[in-house]
């Protein structure tokens, strides 16, 4: 995800976020949000969410694997459930720009994308733009 987007997540929810600059021996979050800034919006949804039901809750690592959003935190059922929600959604929204017309998860290297971005050829690469 780019840079901007990220801070401003970091920013708004610093409580899920508290553990960006720990070292990698400690988590998987010192290496940021490891995904499109296509779900951008589905991350903010589900950081309100889980800020809601489970206040002390923490992500340990964002990032996409096999076509869909991961999220791993601590936290109680309800953050882990409002996560699976995100996670399931993120099946429907494109990584790359956050369409939901057209989505689908396919290649050689499982992406959701919409059926534009697929065409344009943006890919996996793109994230770390």
């Amino acid at each position: 995800m780019k840079q901007d987007l990220q801070q401003k997540l970091f920013d708004k929810y610093p409580q899920l976020f508290r553990d960006v600059n720990a070292p990698m021996t400690c988590t998987c979050m010192c290496w940021g949000i490891e995904t499109g800034e296509g779900w951008f919006q589905l991350i903010d949804q589900a950081c309100q969410k889980i800020t809601e039901v489970s206040p002390n809750a923490y992500f340990t690592q964002i990032k996409e694997k096999y076509g869909t959003l991961c999220l791993y935190l601590v936290g109680n059922d309800a953050a882990h459930d409002a996560a699976e929600l995100a996670e399931k959604q993120s099946y429907g929204i494109c990584e790359h720009c956050g369409s939901t017309q057209e989505v689908t998860t396919e290649g050689g290297w499982l992406q959701t994308l919409c059926k534009k971005c697929r065409e344009d050829g943006h890919s996996i690469k793109d994230k770390e733009k």
